[in-house]
């Protein structure tokens, strides 16, 4: 599978953004890709993560016909946020006034206070009938963390589920996994796997994919372990400073040996150029020297890095803005490339939608619409901002995207067991890399190097041409070429 991520007003016009949506990607996306639609419900900030009623899409974006009319077309993916709800949720309403019945739904008054992932203390003041209470908010004031051991809870979650059944939800995306568990510290407590198991399986016995929020290192892998789990993806969410680490540097070394590395853990993994948030920094899979280099190339440019207690936390800035300062002329290029370099690893690709636009929200901020859903002091907020209609029409590239999604799509259509579980090859040649996977059934060779790089891509007997970016003898800057062996 593919996964495309969007926002459900990720496309700005003066419409309801979800009919645009549609429309739009019906045109631009084959209808096998996956298509994961951030937070449409109705929320009270934390760019739509802080869900105030899980049962109602927000007017602005349409209704719950318009869901329906995206799922009827392609898999429909959303997010099972389960970890919290919103301050404004009826729930916290009904704990406030009445605290002796829905105090099992929280966590009040925890012994020991930590603070949250975003450097602020996660235990704040609620008012109840009864008083001042503390709450755990793990993540930000606008949301209030739900105890998911609790039985109520979890009947309310299965409810839920079979609402989104019958809208044609496909798959669901864990939100927040290594957090469910409260403990001794803010995240991957004791116990944590078992309740994210018990999670996995409401949602699998509900008839949806599931994928989990989770990074590949070694807390992470710890999740979803046992055979009968192993279906559930999880993310490499190193993948994106590495790839950076290695336009940067134009020499592939240290992106080949990583990606080695992780083919050999038998896992489903998500690899994505660049999520909706950033390009992470904390992941354990991340060798010092490459955060180094690529906070260094950030801290040169002017690139915001964001630090959460006191240590680096994530690179904010859009992945195209990125190319365009290493090479402003070819940003379109490097974005094709980088899109069919993730597509044929190991993994299943997961792409934001700005950057698979090459969009560059950097050079128009001051004046985009930003939703009231959104922080503005958020270094993050600068990934999620609406991409005007009138650049997706008038997109350089549409053509050469449509025809490279097509290739990648029908590829991992035939033989993406054979990718995500076969065995994978990584051969670095300076700035190129030579991708083989899906035991040598499909073989890639990237430029990462603005530079001409002579190197032998003489044509692989039983093998032809899928997809190609003005190859020459020399394979051109930026070029690449994915080759496929022949069957019958």
């Amino acid at each position: 599978m593919i996964i495309i991520g969007v926002y459900p007003d990720q496309i700005y016009s003066n419409q309801h953004t979800l009919k645009v949506l549609k429309n739009e990607l019906s045109n631009k996306i084959p209808e096998s890709i996956v298509l994961h639609l951030l937070p449409f419900q109705k929320s009270c900030g934390d760019g739509g993560y802080a869900i105030s009623d899980w049962y109602e899409v927000e007017e602005t974006f349409g209704d719950w016909s318009d869901i329906k009319e995206i799922a009827k077309g392609r898999r429909l993916m959303v997010d099972g946020v389960f970890n919290h709800i919103g301050i404004r949720h009826k729930r916290v309403k009904d704990f406030c006034e009445n605290p002796r019945r829905y105090k099992e739904w929280f966590y009040i008054n925890l012994e020991k206070t930590l603070n949250s992932p975003r450097g602020q203390e996660a235990d704040r003041n609620i008012w109840t009938v009864e008083g001042n209470m503390k709450i755990r908010q793990t993540h930000m004031e606008q949301t209030v963390d739900i105890n998911l051991e609790n039985l109520e809870v979890q009947e309310e979650i299965n409810q839920y589920l079979g609402f989104l059944k019958e809208k044609g939800i496909w798959g669901i995306r864990l939100d927040a996994v290594a957090y469910y568990k409260k403990g001794e510290f803010i995240r991957h407590n004791d116990g944590a796997e078992a309740l994210a198991n018990k999670i996995a399986d409401m949602v699998k016995n509900s008839g949806f994919y599931a994928v989990a929020q989770l990074d590949c290192d070694e807390q992470g892998r710890a999740y979803f372990s046992d055979s009968q789990y192993r279906d559930v993806a999880i993310y490499d969410f190193s993948y994106s400073a590495y790839l950076c680490e290695a336009i940067i540097s134009e020499k592939t070394d240290v992106l080949s040996r990583y990606l080695m590395q992780t083919s050999l853990e038998k896992r489903i993994l998500i690899r994505a150029p660049r999520t909706h948030d950033g390009i992470l920094l904390k992941s354990g899979n991340l060798t010092e020297e490459c955060k180094i280099q690529v906070i260094n190339f950030a801290n040169k440019h002017g690139i915001a890095v964001r630090n959460a207690n006191g240590s680096i936390y994530e690179l904010n800035c859009s992945l195209p803005y990125l190319f365009n300062i290493i090479y402003p002329k070819d940003v379109h290029k490097l974005v094709r490339m980088t899109i069919a370099f993730t597509g044929i690893l190991n993994s299943i690709p997961y792409y934001y939608f700005p950057y698979m636009e090459g969009y560059i929200p950097e050079q128009r901020v001051s004046c985009d619409y930003i939703p009231e859903r959104f922080d503005k002091k958020d270094l993050r907020t600068i990934n999620r901002l609406p991409v005007p209609i009138e650049f997706v029409y008038n997109h350089p590239a549409q053509k050469e995207l449509k025809s490279l999604l097509d290739v990648l799509a029908e590829i991992h259509c035939n033989i993406e067991k054979e990718m995500v579980w076969g065995e994978a090859k990584f051969e670095s040649f300076d700035s190129c890399i030579k991708v083989s996977v899906a035991n040598e059934k499909i073989i890639g060779y990237f430029n990462f190097s603005s530079r001409q790089q002579k190197i032998n891509m003489h044509v692989l007997k039983d093998y032809h041409v899928v997809i190609k970016s003005t190859v020459d003898e020399n394979f051109g800057a930026y070029d690449f070429i994915i080759y496929i062996k022949n069957t019958h």
